[in-house]
Parts: C-alpha cells; structure tokens; sequence
C-alpha cells in the first residue's frame, strides 16, 4: 500500500466571473507518496493555469501561497495537469490510498473534474 497525500492550492474566480459552481480554481497540484513506514518516496507539483480572472492570480492568494500570476502563466491547463498527476499516480504498482491535507481539496477536484468536463477513463476511475 502507497498513500498518497494531496495538497491542492486554488485561486478565487471573481464574483462577476462565477461559474456554475465554481467559486475557487485549482492554481497548484502537490502530492507526496509514502510507503507504509510513512517515509516518502515520490512527489509530485504542477502549477495550472486558471481559466478565468483572465488567468490572475487573486492578491490575498498570492500573500497566502506565494503562488503569482507570472508563476502560472506559462503553466499547463486543468486538462493537461490533471494527466500528468494521473501518469504519476499510475506509476505505484501498489494499491494507492488518497489522503487530502484538507477537508475541500478532494471535493474541489472533483467538481472541477466534473465542471470542466475532465473525463476519467480506464483505470483512472479507481486512482482518485
């Protein structure tokens, strides 16, 4: 068994830019991997390019992650991150367990997962 550890950093969308229901954005997919002595023995960062705010980064977010605008920019979208994390996952041959630093980093995935219309095939279904 790898357990896994997801760490997400999100962007708010301005109010006149919301969305379905999206009111954040994921700006940064981190992970680490532990083997069942808890040592780590991968990790894993992207940073995602935002949809909308005109892909600007929120000041308050910048002063609370560190993460800017510039750092983004050039950053691969929601689509592209999402495999890149996926292929990561995919490489631990052992059955993998997913552990969220917080309470919303999950539910944000998967909404956005669901709102921007990601489509999990195969054996992807069963990595998240």
């Amino acid at each position: 068994m790898k357990y896994i550890v997801l760490d997400l950093e999100m962007n708010r969308i301005r109010r006149r830019l919301k969305v379905n229901e999206l009111t954040r954005e994921i700006i940064e997919i981190g992970a680490i991997a532990m083997n069942e002595a808890h040592e780590e023995i991968g990790s894993f960062m992207t940073y995602v390019h935002p949809d909308y705010n005109e892909g600007e980064i929120e000041e308050v977010i910048q002063h609370l992650t560190g993460i800017t605008t510039e750092m983004v920019s050039q950053s691969p979208g929601f689509a592209t991150a999402m495999e890149s994390f996926l292929a990561w996952l995919a490489g631990f041959q052992d059955e993998i367990l997913l552990i969220e630093w917080s309470d919303s980093d999950k539910k944000q995935l998967m909404k956005e997962i669901r709102l921007k219309e990601y489509t999990l095939e195969g054996p992807e279904k069963n990595l998240l």
